[in-house]
């Protein structure tokens, strides 16, 4: 009987994920504030609810990447919208994961499951 290990990318495989990128942008805007009445936690956290539904989107290839990024570049700035980008399509590979895929393929048939959006995915 033949058996498998399904690997998840986000997290599993890539340290990187959508919470990363939108961490950057909020951290870019943060920064430009100058009257800083709310904590940064606090603030990550409202970038992060008010961009999840159309990074859902973005995830699952509903948006294009175009379009998710535009949004970003209109409702922010270029340097937040380039560097949230730049967050997402770095690879930042889990090392004791990927340093033990080539004992594992001696015995398993290994496969790669992710709901990246096509960007990311062309990378991959």
């Amino acid at each position: 009987m033949s058996k498998a290990i399904i690997f998840d990318w986000h997290g599993v495989l890539d340290e990187i994920d959508y919470r990363d990128s939108t961490d950057t942008l909020a951290d870019i805007l943060y920064s430009s504030l100058s009257n800083k009445k709310v904590n940064i936690v606090d603030f990550r956290n409202d970038i992060f609810k008010k961009y999840h539904p159309a990074g859902c989107d973005y995830y699952a290839n509903i948006i294009k990447p175009k379009q998710y990024w535009s949004r970003l570049l209109k409702e922010t700035s270029k340097k937040a919208s380039d560097e949230s980008r730049n967050c997402m399509l770095t690879i930042r590979k889990i090392k004791n994961i990927w340093s033990n895929i080539p004992r594992l393929k001696k015995k398993y048939k290994l496969a790669i499951l992710a709901d990246c959006p096509k960007d990311k995915a062309i990378i991959i």
